[in-house]
């Protein structure tokens, strides 16, 4: 039996808003039986209300699916990661503002 957790990388980039929102759910539903997901950010440049949401359901289906459900949000911009901080997100969400960071915690879980 394999005890170690399952990640899933994910690289998003650009805007991400209503018109993205079907995009964004594909790109996230590959984390959906992962224990842990990293989820770069340093290239989007904005996320609204539905990005969030996507998020938050991300995070659900992980729990819903037995798994650790950890999801790491690596380098945000400052307007993104102002966006996780109104929302109360850096709080539910590994947030970690340098992607060298994140890639040390990766390579320990491995």
């Amino acid at each position: 039996m394999n005890d170690s957790p399952d990640i899933t990388f994910i690289n998003l980039f650009g805007e991400y808003d209503l018109a993205r929102a079907v995009e964004l759910e594909r790109q996230l539903a590959e984390a959906r039986d992962s224990d842990i997901a990293f989820i770069d950010l340093t290239n989007v440049t904005y996320i609204d209300s539905s990005s969030i949401a996507s998020l938050v359901r991300l995070r659900k289906h992980m729990q819903e699916n037995g798994r650790s459900a950890v999801i790491r949000l690596i380098a945000p911009q400052e307007n993104v990661l102002k966006v996780l901080r109104i929302t109360g997100l850096e709080q539910i969400f590994e947030v970690h503002e340098h992607d060298d960071e994140a890639s040390r915690l990766a390579a320990e879980r491995r």
